[in-house]
């Protein structure tokens, strides 16, 4: 049995309130913003039994404001970079707002993260967070046992790049203590290897870890 629950967390100024709804089965517990769709924490069990939160975030929502690693949220229309902020469409070249050096980064100035979201709860353990615009996209979060399911959707008026995903920072140990907090910022040799370990899977990449073509492989070949 999944409960549901929603209280108001706080008010964006010139975006309104937001909101957190709770979803909690006997093994997972999820909180879940209404700005961007943000995971703000998910505990499960760790191997003695006890409850973790496994997930990084912020104890107020100035923290997600003024975040600039977009903790949590759903980031789109497009995750990661496109390189100078420029990509052509149909035959038709179309030039993005850029807010990574030369590149658009995760949806640019003004990406999904950044977006207050409708909601609306269901009774079978669900909450649809739901942005509309000429691009509707559709986020829904489902608890089951100790399984969250996330279940991303778009549709759009017109042809669009789209590649949404979840930025959640994970720390299966739980909670970050304050003398780790320097080691998690300096992500970025970890992030490295990463990369050069799943490279034959994704597309390629320039030094500034912008994609400059197609993967080698479609993502969606069998």
């Amino acid at each position: 049995m999944v409960q549901i629950s929603n209280q108001r967390w706080g008010e964006v100024p010139g975006l309104g309130s937001v909101d957190m709804w709770v979803l909690q089965s006997p093994g997972l517990r999820v909180e879940v913003l209404t700005l961007g769709a943000i995971i703000r924490s998910l505990s499960c069990r760790g191997k003695h039994g006890q409850m973790e939160d496994v997930v990084l975030g912020y104890d107020n929502l100035e923290g997600y404001v003024s975040d600039k690693r977009y903790l949590g949220a759903v980031v789109g229309r497009v995750a990661n970079r496109i390189a100078k902020g420029r990509f052509v469409v149909e035959g038709k070249e179309y030039q993005l707002d850029t807010n990574n050096g030369p590149n658009a980064l995760h949806g640019g100035l003004r990406g999904f993260s950044q977006v207050p979201q409708e909601k609306e709860a269901v009774n079978d353990g669900n909450v649809k967070r739901s942005i509309s615009a000429q691009m509707q996209n559709k986020n829904v979060f489902s608890a089951q046992g100790e399984t969250l399911t996330a279940d991303y959707r778009a549709r759009s008026t017109r042809t669009t790049p789209i590649n949404l995903t979840n930025h959640s920072y994970f720390n299966l140990a739980g909670q970050v203590r304050l003398e780790e907090r320097a080691a998690w910022e300096r992500w970025e040799p970890f992030s490295t290897w990463i990369s050069a370990l799943f490279r034959p899977h994704v597309p390629p990449l320039s030094h500034k870890l912008a994609p400059t073509s197609s993967p080698p492989r479609p993502y969606l070949d069998p």
